[in-house]
């Protein structure tokens, strides 16, 4: 489950959250399972200073075949792996393979001139990920798989995200999941990567005003 601190502020203030949400694509199309959600929240705000601790929630919730299927890909034809059952001590949990997740803010540069477009991004702050407990075959009825971290800006950073004539610098929180591959064999899903726009100011108590961060050009 979600650590409580987070469960509280989601539900006595969601506003202090932003969310996005996306489904995680199937390797084959004409495979029959539920889907897995990825779901994303960073502090509603999304105005961070240049040295401010961005806070992250992941979650990744589904029917408890999928999230099975997810962690513990199987080959076409072997048979299914016994349910996990909400009965089983810890020691005994069915051993499982993790995603891999990683959680960074990515800088777009845009220059424009003379009717033509460059572009450059750069990873300027990378997220110290931990997961929350307790495992998903610890509680009955369990369909999330939940982790939360902090990021944090490079030190090298010295100004925040501008747009000034033909030049434009924007940023944005980046997560990447990665199914896991056990035994040679590939998950059912395929990796998935989402982000939410921010602004990146030299300090965040300054009152920011009619601001909307836009999303950096893919």
């Amino acid at each position: 489950m979600p650590s409580p601190s987070f469960l509280s502020t989601v539900k006595s203030s969601p506003e202090e959250w932003y969310q996005v949400v996306s489904d995680m694509k199937m390797r084959a199309a004409s495979m029959i399972i539920e889907p897995v959600y990825c779901h994303l929240f960073i502090p509603g705000g999304r105005v961070f200073g240049l040295t401010d601790k961005v806070s992250f929630h992941i979650q990744l919730t589904g029917a408890l075949d999928s999230l099975q299927k997810l962690l513990m890909p199987q080959a076409v034809d072997a048979p299914a792996p016994a349910p996990w059952s909400s009965k089983k001590k810890i020691d005994k949990c069915p051993l499982h393979s993790k995603p891999k997740i990683k959680v960074h803010i990515l800088r777009q540069y845009t220059v424009d001139s003379n009717g033509k477009r460059a572009i450059q991004d750069k990873i300027i702050g990378e997220g110290e990920i931990w997961e929350v407990p307790p495992a998903i075959c610890e509680a009955a009825g369990a369909v999330h798989l939940d982790w939360e971290g902090e990021l944090k800006i490079d030190g090298t950073v010295t100004i925040g995200g501008f747009v000034a004539g033909n030049v434009s610098v924007k940023d944005s929180v980046v997560l990447t999941v990665i199914p896991p591959t056990v035994d040679h064999q590939p998950s059912p899903f395929l990796s998935l990567q989402m982000s939410i726009p921010i602004r990146v100011v030299t300090d965040s108590y300054v009152e920011v005003t009619e601001y909307e961060p836009t999303a950096a050009v893919p």
